[in-house]
C-alpha cells in the first residue's frame, strides 16, 4: 500500500525502510509488542488493594480437565 502511495514499483529498487521514512507509516510488528510491554508495566505497578488489581488479573482454572463429557452442569 505505502509503494503504491508513492507509485514505486518493484523494479525501482526502493527499500522498505527508505519507504517507511518517507511514508511516516510504522511497521505493523513492534507496534502491538510495544503496546502490550506498557500494559504490563501499567499492570505491575497497581497496588494489590486497588479494585482494579483483581480485576485486571486473569483466573487461570487449577487442575486438569477431565476427558468426555461433563456429568453434571456447570453451576455458571
Amino acid at each position: 500500500m505505502e509503494r503504491r502511495k508513492l507509485q514505486a514499483a518493484t523494479s525501482d529498487r526502493v527499500t522498505n525502510i527508505e519507504i517507511r521514512k518517507t511514508t511516516n507509516v510504522k511497521d505493523t510488528v513492534p507496534v502491538p509488542h510495544s503496546i502490550k510491554w506498557n500494559w504490563g508495566d501499567h499492570v505491575a505497578g497497581i497496588e494489590q488493594r486497588r479494585w482494579a488489581h483483581p480485576s485486571s488479573m486473569c483466573g487461570v482454572r487449577l487442575g486438569i480437565r477431565r476427558t468426555g463429557r461433563p456429568k453434571t452442569r456447570s453451576r455458571e
